[in-house]
């Protein structure tokens, strides 16, 4: 939700999230890569019984949930 609003207008992402657009999307690509390199490092430490790709599926993804948080903070 507030990350389409804020794709659709990127202007108001300092009033939203309190950081400017150009910020969020460098968190964006930082969150992103690390997110990256930790399911890496989590899936190279697992011994397996079943295969991989089991469970739920997340319902939001990395730059959804980082603009949640962020838009979380500003209203604490």
């Amino acid at each position: 939700m507030v990350f389409d609003y804020i794709e659709k207008y990127p202007h108001r992402t300092k009033q939203i999230l309190g950081i400017s657009y150009e910020q969020l999307q460098t968190l964006l690509e930082c969150a992103q890569k690390r997110h990256k390199e930790i399911k890496e490092e989590q899936e190279s430490q697992k011994i397996r019984i079943n295969a991989s790709g089991g469970g739920r599926p997340t319902k939001l993804s990395t730059s959804e949930q980082v603009c949640l948080c962020l838009f979380y903070l500003t209203g604490v």
